[in-house]
């Protein structure tokens, strides 16, 4: 339906459907004088309205007495009211000209309170409003007062109160025409206020009506065809809360009853306020119009606001994710129900402790401080850690905190999201199996080859020792080669077992030195011959905290990139490794503040391949990112050496010259110096160069007894046969079982045990914790052999400075200067 044009100072319209085309308002001039159609029409609405409006005084009615009394007074024009046409008066003055005389009258003010009847009025002569005599300067200032307040109250809404809109659009539901027109009339004595009204005589009609338009203000009569009294009101409501009616505006309750009971029970129903018949006027219509939309919309706002609030509450605790809010001094004052089910903390047993109860001891102190000094300074932090459930269980998570700030920018609280990552370890794990199985499937014919070779040296040179006993020095020239095949096998087995490691991550101190040579060697002998491998390494043992498996992995990664780089474009190059301490310069520290008041072992690798386009280098770590063919790679590569570098607290850098190669830097934090000696000297000689141990001088036995457990019956007869020649008394045993026996038997004389860590029956590590049980033997040194993973023994039964663990298989000389380091402590 065509909306009306409404001005201002033209009163209001009502519109129907059934009204179309009609207009209501009187043309001006119709129907006699304006004073009968004043007086008749003050009247009869004073009669509908049930009360009597004040007569007209003499001076304002035109031929009155007093205008008779004066034949020079000025009368008004059209021979009604003064500056009006019939069809502008009953009761109201005339209407300011919008663009006179400030001095004017404006429309629909009554000043016959202020001012003598004889001035009110213009000159007879005015076909229109003119300006009062300049000489009359007493009513110049009062009628431009007048003027200057009424556009004040016009114009200027209370101080605190929301400006209305200037033509609020209003819904009237009434079936009584006689009201309606009622309401009509009532709106027209406020000419400035521009009103648009539409009118609905039943609810059915209403409903149509707020599905198609959006009003300010419903103005509602209880007394309804299909319902009366406050059910009307109860049914309105329901058909606001319809979805199809989107906009709830505010309800006005139209009552005949004079009763205040009936209106305040409107009110708490839901109604803003409420207007009874007979005793509506126009300045009581308009405030109750504008103040019911005011409140509306404080109500509508609060309502959003609590919706917010409510659906802010209900994402918070239906996250996945745990949410933890703290004070500012960290005590928590909120967990939602992922915290419950992540930790097996409920919110009770949380709210009011600390963090700190999840605290897995997997981070060191200086881990805490660096978390605390960066969220005291308003700044974000977040870091992958360790924590430990209620059931002592422990469990990856990455953990985000964020400041709040109150208006001043003061910190009130801390908000930490922690997202368990259990799962995503597992996928991890599982995607790490299959891409070793491909790099397995790649190596197996270099591997092949390599054992072959080794094999082929191996019964060569047996064969020659046989031919060779008559000459001592060619006999030993064949053992030494034979021995060195025997190392380099080993050395392949190890590399396999650490690739081929699965489970969760194992963090021990780990050497780098012997890491970084092992894998060279098994890469430099899969590189085609165009392709050369140089090794830097410091003979320094580096020891970090680590999983063998993982760094092992990474180092493969890096030097199968570098050697896909080179051979995708059939180069001839170089691949560089290097391997040094490094102290973090101030360079450094600017890109890294984190590695303050740390030591590194650098671990460099690089190539003169044809590097990386720079469009392509910040999505290299991207997991399943690659710029190989497809089926070639598997875009895990640098995302899995990025996510092992960060587990182990390093710090990856690329360095990149299109053209020119691609460098990858690794640092490592370093150990203490006591752990780098301590394990350094354990492990380096075996693993770097046997070759070297095997020439130093022999230590020998000074004739202590030793348990050894074997099930292996050559390596018990080799080792038997070893130590007895080194000066050593040797008590064997088939099985942890018959280990126990014959130490029971000679307890007194066995000075060191031992023992391989899988055997029947009993494996190594219960039967010395047997022992330990059985004859109090807490300091005895032991001596732990295997051919599996160190892991398999546990780690309290390695902590002593008596108790050691050995991966076969291993050097006599080696395992002569352990054994006296033992016993002679």
């Amino acid at each position: 339906m065509k909306e009306p044009n409404h001005e201002p100072g033209r009163g209001a319209e009502l519109h129907h459907p059934a009204d179309r085309g009609q207009r209501r308002r009187r043309p001006a001039g119709a129907g006699g004088s304006g004073r009968e159609q004043d007086a008749g029409r003050g009247g009869d609405r004073a009669q509908r309205r049930g009360g009597a409006r004040p007569p007209l005084p003499p001076h304002a009615v035109p031929g009155g007495p007093a205008a008779r009394s004066d034949p020079a007074r000025p009368q008004p024009a059209g021979g009604g009211r003064a500056g009006g046409t019939g069809a502008d008066q009953g009761g109201c003055a005339a209407q300011a000209d919008p663009g006179g005389d400030p001095l004017h009258l404006a429309g629909g003010r009554r000043h016959r309170a202020q001012l003598r009847p004889q001035r009110q009025r213009l000159r007879g002569q005015a076909a229109r409003l003119r300006q009062v005599r300049r000489d009359r300067a007493r009513h110049q200032s009062v009628l431009a007062h007048r003027r200057r307040v009424a556009r004040r109250q016009a114009g200027s809404p209370a101080a605190g109160a929301r400006p209305v809109k200037p033509t609020p659009r209003l819904l009237l539901i009434e079936d009584n025409p006689l009201d309606v027109r009622l309401l009509e009339e009532t709106c027209r004595e406020t000419p400035d206020w521009a009103v648009r009204f539409d009118l609905a005589r039943s609810l059915a009609e209403a409903r149509d009506r707020l599905r198609q338009q959006q009003y300010d203000a419903v103005l509602l009569d209880l007394g309804l065809p299909e319902s009366d009294g406050l059910e009307t009101l109860e049914s309105f409501l329901a058909l606001q809360r319809d979805r199809d009616c989107p906009h709830h505006p505010a309800v006005i309750v139209l009552t005949s009853v004079q009763a205040e009971q009936v209106g305040d029970a409107a009110i708490a129903m839901g109604a803003q306020d409420f207007l009874i018949k007979g005793e509506i006027d126009a300045r009581l219509l308009r405030r109750s119009v504008r103040y019911a939309c005011e409140r509306q919309q404080a109500l509508e706002a609060q309502r959003e606001r609590e919706t917010r609030i409510a659906l802010m509450g209900r994402a918070l605790d239906q996250a996945s994710d745990a949410v933890i809010i703290t004070d500012a001094a960290g005590t928590i004052r909120y967990v939602n129900r992922a915290f419950t089910h992540i930790t097996g903390y409920d919110a009770a047993e949380a709210i009011g402790r600390s963090p700190a109860l999840l605290r897995s001891g997997k981070q060191g102190s200086a881990f805490y401080r660096r978390m605390w000094r960066t969220i005291k300074h308003g700044e974000p932090w977040h870091s992958e850690m360790i924590d430990r459930r209620k059931d002592g269980s422990f469990y990856p998570c990455h953990l985000e905190i964020t400041p709040v700030t109150d208006e001043e920018g003061a910190i009130t609280h801390f908000v930490g999201i922690q997202r368990d990552l259990t799962e995503a370890r597992l996928l991890e794990a599982r995607l790490r199996r299959n891409q070793k199985m491909e790099a397995i499937g790649t190596l197996t014919g270099g591997i092949a080859h390599e054992f072959n070779n080794m094999l082929a040296g191996i019964n060569g040179n047996l064969f020659l020792a046989r031919h060779r006993l008559n000459d001592p020095g060619q006999l030993a020239r064949r053992l030494e080669v034979i021995e060195s095949l025997c190392d380099r096998a080993a050395g392949m087995i190890r590399k396999m077992m650490a690739f081929g490691r699965t489970g969760m991550v194992q963090m021990e101190p780990v050497v780098l030195n012997p890491l970084l040579h092992d894998v060279c060697g098994a890469m430099r002998r899969m590189l085609p011959e165009r392709i050369h491998l140089q090794v830097d390494a410091v003979d320094e043992p580096l020891t970090v905290h680590g999983d063998e498996g993982q760094l092992h992995e990474v180092l493969v990664n890096l030097l199968e990139n570098a050697r896909d780089a080179l051979e995708e474009r059939d180069l001839e190059g170089e691949i560089r490794c290097s391997l040094h301490p490094c102290t973090p310069d101030d360079a450094f520290l600017a890109r890294h503040p984190e590695a303050e008041g740390n030591r590194y072992a650098r671990l460099v690798v690089e190539d003169d391949g044809p590097g990386v386009p720079e469009e392509v280098l910040p999505h290299v770590t991207e997991p399943f990112f690659t710029t190989k063919e497809v089926g070639a790679g598997s875009g895990l590569g640098l995302s899995m050496v990025e996510g092992s570098v960060d587990q182990h607290h390093g710090i990856l850098e690329i360095d990149n010259t299109p053209g020119a190669g691609l460098r990858v830097e690794i640092y490592l934090p370093l150990l203490d110096a006591d752990a780098q000696q301590q394990h350094g000297a354990e492990e380096l000689p075996h693993a770097l160069d046997a070759l070297k141990a095997q020439e130093q001088t022999l230590l020998r036995g000074k004739g202590e007894t030793i348990l050894l457990a074997d099930d292996e019956e050559a390596v018990r007869t080799v080792l038997s046969e070893a130590l007895e020649s080194m000066g050593y008394r040797v008590v064997a045993a088939a099985d942890g079982d018959e280990a126990l026996q014959r130490f029971a038997e000679q307890r007194d004389e066995i000075r060191l045990v031992l023992l391989d860590v899988v055997m029947p029956k009993l494996g190594g590590p219960a039967c010395y914790r047997a022992m330990q049980r059985r004859w109090g033997g807490g300091d005895l040194p032991v001596i732990f052999a295997s051919g599996f993973e160190r892991t398999r023994v546990p780690s309290e039964l390695l902590a002593g400075a008596h108790q050691r663990c050995l991966r076969k298989p291993f050097g006599i000389p080696y395992l002569c200067r352990v054994l006296r380091q033992l016993l002679d402590r």
